[in-house]
């Protein structure tokens, strides 16, 4: 019985060791990447690891994000052809020095034509870093005969852009809007409808 014990562990021993030496010597055989894809995938962890510790965004070192949203309800009519502020959101933001500042928009927004509206109907919406720099982006429709009925069509709006290196200070963020074309009362509207989110992000960059 002893005999037996010794010659089956005997046998367990030898087993284990073939197949050990086997997929030493033999997967780099079939597998002569492996080791190559095993190491790629340790240094992309490594790197992805770094990304997330160090804050890094494609063009540096992220340093600060400040975000500001409004869900009040804001209208403007195709007359009023001077710039205004739209209450809320707005925000501000203090930097370091030598870095850029990436500022954003985002916001749904309701174009309204009045039943007996025809022509053209353009809004500006500015995002501005008072004092710095501003991007516009515009609303606009074309009827060409009255379609007797309201019509509301609703817009995702998006603004963004990215400044130069700028020096330490206070930077004010804020959104414009203004119509270009006028029509009498009643025949065109811009609004942000109540309870729906719009937001202003910013966020300061190393240069």
């Amino acid at each position: 019985m002893a005999k037996t014990y010794v010659t089956i562990m005997g046998s367990v021993f030898i087993t284990l060791l073939l197949v050990g030496a086997g997929g030493y010597f033999g997967l780099p055989l079939l597998f002569p990447n492996l080791n190559d894809d095993l190491t790629s995938y340790l240094e992309e962890e490594d790197l992805e690891d770094y990304t997330k510790t160090e804050d890094l965004t494609d063009d540096g070192i992220l340093l600060q994000t400040k975000y500001n949203e409004s869900q009040i309800g804001a209208t403007i009519q195709s007359y009023d052809l001077v710039y205004e502020k739209i209450p809320d959101p707005e925000l501000s933001i203090t930097t370091g020095g030598n870095s850029k500042l990436s500022v954003a928009f985002e916001g749904v927004i309701l174009q309204q034509l009045g039943a007996s509206f025809v022509g053209n109907t353009i809004y500006n919406i500015t995002l501005d870093i008072l004092g710095v720099e501003n991007r516009t982006t515009n609303i606009y429709y074309t009827l060409n005969s009255a379609y007797g009925a309201t019509i509301e069509i609703s817009r995702n709006v998006h603004i963004s852009f990215e400044t130069d290196i700028l020096s330490a200070g206070t930077y004010s963020i804020a959104l414009f809007w203004k119509s270009t074309i006028s029509h009498p009362a009643g025949h065109s509207n811009l609004y942000f409808i109540t309870g729906y989110p719009r937001s202003i992000y910013a966020q300061e960059i190393a240069g």
